[in-house]
Formats: C-alpha cells, structure tokens, sequence
C-alpha cells in the first residue's frame, strides 16, 4: 500500500492494487477517562511536566486534568509516584 497527496488540496490517497482511494482514518474510540483521586494527590507535581498537551494543571495542590485537551495518552500514569491517577 502506498500513500499519495494531492498537490493543490493535500488530501491523502491510498494506491492499492492499481486503485486510488480516498484515505479516511479510522478515529479510535475512547472507552476509558484518565483521572486524579484527589484524596490520594500529594500534590507533588511530577504529573504536569510529563503531559505532552499541557492538560495537567495544580488546583489547591491537587492535580486537575482538563479532559477537554486531554488525549489519554496515559503519559501521566506511571508518572504519579503515589499512583493517584488512573484510566477508568
């Protein structure tokens, strides 16, 4: 399978088999949040820097994720040393 673009538009194609389709990517469903249990937050940080999106944000030394910028990467997770983040 190889991926062409249209030069004026830039849309992606795929050439498979001697054909030229449209590619539309699949967008995977989300059937899980990343949260923060803020009664286990100890409020020690570590959590905001490793957020590639900036969606981590300190509230009253509790960590607070934005899940609308939030992409549940799970960056966060293994990075909060008392485990209070979670994927549900």
């Amino acid at each position: 399978m190889s991926f062409l673009a249209c030069r004026p538009c830039g849309v992606p194609w795929v050439l498979k088999a001697g054909w030229l389709y449209k590619y539309v990517p699949r967008i995977k469903e989300v059937t899980f949040v990343v949260k923060v249990i803020a009664d286990e937050c100890v409020g020690c940080e570590t959590c905001v820097p490793v957020c590639p999106v900036e969606a981590i944000s300190m509230v009253d030394d509790v960590a607070l994720i934005d899940q609308d910028t939030c992409t549940e990467c799970e960056a966060c997770v293994p990075s909060c040393p008392v485990e209070a983040i979670k994927s549900e």
